[in-house]
């Protein structure tokens, strides 16, 4: 339907989603159901961001506390072995994995190398977006599974990884890949080669992050997901209840559609500009 529009994903999945969430309601089944999702509920994963070595640590345990299952810790060139050496010596049995955010060159090969001995989940995208062979190069000496991220702007994208053994993990950000419907091509692309899937985060209203949670049911989805809940980027979000993480999980809803619902007099109160079609 969007496909003669080059470019322009977050567009596109803000259509996309809004369409899946209405031809679910019309079918009136779980959104999760009508996509193939097999699980009513998900485990949920949370990052770290660059801090003092202490703070992190500090984070870290209070996230253990509530349950969350996989712990993302954001690294950098100048901030890495040191820092996840000591809170892997502080948490020997934590799943735990590095995102380097492309913030690494193939000069940093044997820095990254290092990181093998830390019994890691994985790498999460060490060099740019389009290194894809630089990665399958790194991939090739590493244990440790590399992930790519930002490298996955399409099912073509996807497709590239996998075919150049680039990594042996991908994450799917449905905003970033065009909507749900990229999602499924690349779940059952990941389903077909045996690649594990989780489903990526982008600091998202209760609105698209609702939609992730209904992905993550699904099958291929078998790595804990950057889906936290509401309260830890927004005081109220825009959905009534929000998305709450109770001993790890996320509960997927089993209402038609989305099965989460616009808190619409809180948009009326915060609205600066509202138009109706």
């Amino acid at each position: 339907m969007f496909s003669f529009v080059q470019g322009h994903n977050m567009a596109k999945a803000s259509l996309d989603l809004a369409l899946w969430d209405l031809y679910a309601k019309k079918l009136g089944k779980p959104l999760r159901k009508v996509l193939g999702g097999t699980t009513s509920k998900i485990s949920s994963g949370v990052a770290i961001g660059i801090s003092d070595e202490e703070s992190m640590i500090q984070s870290i345990e209070a996230y253990v506390k509530v349950g969350y299952k996989r712990f993302k810790i954001k690294i950098k060139p100048g901030h890495d072995y040191e820092v996840l050496k000591k809170i892997r010596q502080q948490f020997p049995n934590l799943p735990l994995m590095a995102d380097a955010n492309a913030s690494y060159t193939f000069n940093d090969m044997s820095l990254l190398e290092q990181l093998d001995s830390l019994n890691l989940m994985m790498i999460e995208q060490p060099f740019g977006k389009d290194e894809f062979f630089q990665h399958s190069e790194l991939q090739r000496v590493l244990k440790t599974p590399i992930c790519l991220d930002e490298s996955i702007t399409s099912v073509e994208k996807a497709y590239q990884a996998i075919q150049f053994k680039s990594c042996k993990i991908l994450v799917v950000k449905p905003g970033r890949v065009g909507g749900l419907s990229p999602s499924l091509q690349i779940h059952e692309l990941a389903l077909k080669h045996h690649v594990p899937l989780w489903v990526g985060g982008m600091i998202e209203s209760g609105v698209s992050r609702a939609h992730n949670v209904a992905l993550a049911s699904l099958p291929g989805f078998t790595i804990p997901g950057d889906i936290s809940g509401s309260d830890r980027y927004w005081s109220r979000d825009v959905v009534k209840k929000g998305i709450k993480v109770y001993d790890g999980d996320i509960e997927v809803p089993s209402e038609s559609g989305l099965g989460f619902f616009i808190d619409e007099p809180f948009i009326d109160q915060i609205a600066t500009k509202k138009e109706e079609f």
